[in-house]
């Protein structure tokens, strides 16, 4: 009686223990059908929904919108703060150009911008890696370092030098130091360079691919970058390539640039694309105007 006791516990604790292996076993199983770090960029699918992430970055309230108005129209002669002082106290400090390092409005761009640069890098580092059509995916990498030329040149105009980051960081990488203005300026000229080579023009694109950086917003936006550095002839030379292309004109009625109907006009270079509902796809920066 007590062996068989004994071999009845053995058994007991055999199967105890194996329920728990396998338990073990399948809990560190991998989750399938979710896509991960690790397993993500698999397939041509996963290059452009990479892109798209990207481009969703500037429509974020952090890129394009209450800080974005304060620190280009509010901060210059051509608009003033309205309202009344109390009613976004951060801007009447950039209406009056005391804006200090702690500020929400610096602190809001800051974080937008660095995460619309992250995806970029995430873009550019991963999606060579794809086995997709080739000019898919050299098109797909313009537009990413389009994206990142953008974005740096909003920042090195604000702040002047930064920590240039230019490929996918870990957590343990996250202090870097601030480069110089030359240097970051030297990034900025090398994306756009890139991307002019290889961008389609406007006219290329299917009119799903509508508001995708084109070659000439990559030129249009290289010239910015010149004129800003004083290097006027490259300036005027890549200015002249855009109004050569045929690819844009003049809008006959100015008033509709404005309206529903006017957007992606005939003069428009790049726009940031957005839509009227409340899916999460709608542009913050007209819901705060």
């Amino acid at each position: 009686m007590q062996l068989s006791n004994y071999v009845l516990r053995l058994a007991c604790l055999a199967i105890i223990l194996l329920a728990s292996s396998c338990s073990k076993d399948f809990l560190e199983k991998k989750p399938l059908g979710q896509l991960t770090s690790d397993n993500f960029f698999a397939n041509e699918e996963h290059a452009i929904q990479s892109l798209n992430a990207a481009y969703e970055t500037l429509r974020r309230f952090r890129v394009h919108a209450f800080a974005y108005i304060a620190l280009t129209d509010i901060i210059s002669d051509d608009s003033d703060k309205g309202s009344t002082p109390s009613d976004g106290a951060p801007i009447v400090l950039a209406d009056e150009l005391t804006l200090d390092p702690g500020s929400l409005i610096i602190e809001d761009t800051w974080q937008g911008y660095y995460r619309g640069v992250k995806r970029a890098n995430l873009v550019i580092a991963e999606v060579p890696k794809v086995e997709m059509d080739e000019d898919l995916r050299g098109r797909i990498v313009a537009e990413a370092k389009f994206i990142r030329a953008y974005l740096y040149f909003k920042m090195v105009r604000w702040w002047g030098g930064l920590p240039l980051v230019l490929e996918p960081l870990s957590r343990e990488d996250i202090s870097i130091e601030r480069s110089s203005v030359d240097d970051v300026y030297a990034a900025i000229i090398q994306d756009l360079e890139d991307a002019v080579a290889v961008l389609p023009l406007r006219s290329h694109y299917s009119s799903a691919d509508l508001g995708r950086a084109t070659k000439g917003a990559a030129q249009g936006l290289l010239a910015s970058v010149y004129l800003t550095r004083g290097a006027y002839s490259e300036a005027a030379e890549l200015a002249t390539s855009v109004i050569n292309s045929g690819e844009y004109q003049l809008a006959d009625n100015y008033t509709r640039l404005f309206t529903q109907s006017g957007e992606n006009g005939p003069g428009s270079i790049f726009e940031v694309q957005a839509k009227s509902d409340l899916d999460g796809g709608f542009s913050q920066f007209s819901q705060v105007q």
